[in-house]
């Protein structure tokens, strides 16, 4: 059966956005801005457009820089991403219009979103660029079930905005911070707004991490209150298939609960199923062991902080900043933000870049109003990634002539692919060999070949299936010289031979088909597999 597990985007969009947020401007009330309630209300956001600009300038000390690091510095210095029209029309359909600008052009793009898959259209390629966004990984359907089931339970009691509340509440504010009344031009309008500008260092990160902690672990009411709201999530949906006796759980395969350890498991099962019903005594486990995680990570970040590790030492410094300018709607909405971030280089500037500056820009309006995304045509033959398609095929999409073939031209010319040389022993027994000559057909142990090629193999009875760093599926059984690529028959040169334990393949049919290369050098007795990159 095809199963499938959808991904949302806005999810982690609105964790990113809070994350930022929360941690340069803390949580309490300053000049009539109740921060908390600004920051949960962003989680409310449901539809919206938005226009966003990403700067990064690099630092550096000449003297120190390197032909090759220079080269890079001078092509990505002030590089400059522009989405100029989001439009969310919810958290699974959404589209937008951007480009990306470097010293040598600009690059534009467009792009569309959906709950199935995102459609991307890049100047320079010819093809359109469709990303499915749900996948088959070998999830049963069970488990597609049940995290349907909770995603949905998740979404209508409002986690988010609990978690974001938890989190929020407990958040210290750093030392400068202020907030003033006054008007802000936002796409074309002026907004009267609540303006927030803070900062920090290096030197607090620390301190602060350290009090939200400790105001984590001191907030029994509110931390036991989350774990509650998370269990009549989660409890209800799992228990039926943990119930289950006599196979083993799909949320945890080869878990005790499974069949692997038998009846000498039931007693600890049912122990364990009889404390999860309890909410109560659930919640008190629950809580009490991530209090004990929250000390363990206090101590780690203190013992951290006193490193003598030059990277760590001038991430904590003064060198670090952090500098926010927000503007809040007064309905507590986000309309606008600035955000600097500073960061000095990990090596201490050996390498010549002796900082990293990136700058955020946005500007959000119709929050919560009709916003329809504008759908993206991929047209009749667009370049499906996760359909057995390798990135070395996207690039004969690349126009050459194009500012981003030179690029990918730039890039691909400092690394060459890398090559395993595989001793041939030119036998026809088995032995312990990297490779093998069997009737004139090169064999390798399929396990060995699939290290090689970052493919997985997975067995079942005398079928054999080998799924590729590209998603490539090769079905092969032992004894038979069939095989079926992506659906496709195809004719090895041999059989799969079983040996014991060990399964030996055709090694050139398998090798090609999982996007490697094959050649052969008689003087030295070695093959030569240029592995996919």
């Amino acid at each position: 059966m095809r199963n499938i597990r959808k991904f949302r985007v806005g999810g982690w969009a609105k964790w990113l956005i809070l994350a930022l947020l929360v941690v340069v401007v803390g949580c309490q009330s300053l000049g009539g801005l109740d921060l908390n309630r600004a920051l949960i209300t962003g989680m409310d956001t449901e539809s919206m457009q938005q226009s966003v600009t990403v700067s990064l300038h690099m630092k550096t000390d000449p003297s120190k820089l390197s032909e090759e690091t220079k080269a890079m510095v001078d092509l990505w210095n002030d590089v400059k991403l522009e989405i100029r029209n989001m439009k969310m029309e919810n958290w699974d359909r959404m589209s937008l219009q951007g480009q990306l600008t470097l010293a040598k052009g600009a690059i534009p793009f467009q792009a569309f979103m959906n709950s199935e898959h995102l459609v991307l259209k890049v100047d320079g390629l010819s093809k359109a660029i469709v990303i499915p966004l749900t996948e088959t990984d070998g999830l049963t359907a069970a488990f597609a079930a049940v995290t349907e089931k909770l995603q949905k339970e998740y979404q209508a009691k409002g986690i988010d905005k609990s978690m974001a509340s938890l989190i929020v509440s407990n958040l210290p504010n750093p030392k400068s911070i202020q907030v003033t009344s006054g008007t802000e031009k936002i796409h074309n309008e002026n907004v009267n707004v609540y303006k927030v500008e803070t900062s920090l260092d290096g030197t607090e990160l620390v301190p602060l991490t350290k009090t939200f902690i400790r105001n984590l672990t001191k907030d029994d009411a509110n931390f036991k209150k989350f774990i509650g709201e998370m269990y009549d999530v989660l409890w209800p949906v799992l228990k039926p298939y943990l119930e289950k006796e006599d196979e083993a759980s799909p949320l945890l395969p080869g878990s005790p609960f499974g069949s692997p350890f038998g009846s000498s498991m039931d007693g600890l099962k049912e122990s364990l199923m009889e404390a999860a019903s309890d909410k109560e005594l659930a919640v008190d486990m629950i809580h009490t062991t991530a209090k004990q995680l929250l000390y363990i990570a206090l101590i780690g970040i203190d013992s951290a902080s006193r490193s003598d590790e030059p990277g760590i030492q001038a991430m904590l410094s003064k060198q670090t900043q952090v500098k926010a300018r927000l503007a809040f709607d007064q309905s507590f909405n986000l309309r606008k933000s600035e955000l600097d971030l500073a960061f000095p280089a990990p090596d201490g500037g050996d390498q010549g870049i002796t900082a990293l500056q990136f700058n955020i820009q946005s500007e959000t309006w119709d929050i919560n109003k009709p916003v329809k995304a504008d759908v993206l045509d991929a047209g009749k033959t667009p370049f499906v990634m996760g359909t057995s398609r390798s990135p070395a095929e996207l690039m004969e999409e690349v126009d050459p002539e194009s500012l981003l073939g030179e690029l990918i031209a730039l890039e691909m010319n400092k690394y060459e692919p890398a090559t395993v040389y595989i001793p041939l022993q030119i036998s026809d027994e088995f032995g312990p060999y990297e490779a093998y000559l069997h009737e004139g057909i090169s064999y390798i142990d399929l396990e060995l070949l699939a290290a090689y090629m970052g493919a997985d193999v997975s067995y079942e009875d005398e079928a054999i299936t080998v799924t590729g760093m590209w998603f490539t599926t090769i079905e092969l059984a032992a004894g038979s010289s069939e095989a079926v690529v992506d659906d496709e028959a195809y004719e090895m040169d041999g059989p799969v031979i079983k040996q014991g334990e060990s399964y030996y393949v055709p090694l050139r049919f398998i090798a090609e088909h999982l996007y490697g290369e094959v050649d052969y050098d008689a003087e030295s007795g070695l093959i030569e597999l240029v592995l996919p990159e």
